[in-house]
């Protein structure tokens, strides 16, 4: 028998079910999704730079981008579809690339730049498509890292919660299309 513990490293139960909800009924919960966005980008921003924060400064600031995600996906729902895209675009193929991150060394940031590009013209273009492949999108990375899966296995096990999270929503939304 197969022992998850040699995939699966530590479960975060947080994060588990804040992707779960999002993968599942994204759509819905959009502006929960762009506020996870912020808070992961704020965080990780506070990390990368340099500075000399505090974790609880660090937190404060993935807090407030997170409030900012949140109020911008209420206030103007197509800006923060076109922010959302930009944001999960950069920080899905920054998070996708981790692997070989040494290898890229600065280049990595113009990657994030392709995907953040890539991530708006969906998001801009398609916009119910772009809900729900950011929700996914988010919902699959969340999910992922609460697994705290093996290096192999990880990009196979994003890939396959990001597929499952297109499909039920995309039924979910034809359903409600045909009722």
């Amino acid at each position: 028998m197969l022992d998850p513990g040699v995939i699966f490293g530590e479960l975060d139960p947080i994060s588990l079910g804040v992707g779960a909800l999002l993968l599942i009924a994204g759509r819905r919960l959009f502006g929960l999704a762009l506020g996870v966005v912020g808070f992961l980008l704020g965080i990780h921003v506070s990390q990368r730079l340099g500075l000399d924060l505090s974790e609880t400064m660090r937190l404060a600031v993935g807090v407030g981008l997170g409030l900012a995600g949140v109020v911008v996906a209420f206030a103007a729902k197509r800006v923060a579809t076109t922010l959302g895209g930009i944001l999960v675009g950069g920080l899905g193929t920054i998070w996708l690339a981790q692997p070989w991150a040494v290898e890229l060394g600065p280049w990595i940031w113009a990657l994030a730049v392709f995907g953040a590009l890539v991530g708006v013209s969906v998001a801009t273009s398609l916009f119910e498509a772009a809900l729900v492949l950011i929700t996914s999108w988010v919902g699959a990375g969340l999910l992922t890292q609460g697994l705290d899966p093996a290096a192999g296995h990880r990009v196979w096990i994003f890939v396959g919660f990001l597929v499952l999270g297109i499909v039920l929503q995309a039924r979910r939304g034809r359903a409600k299309r045909e009722s």
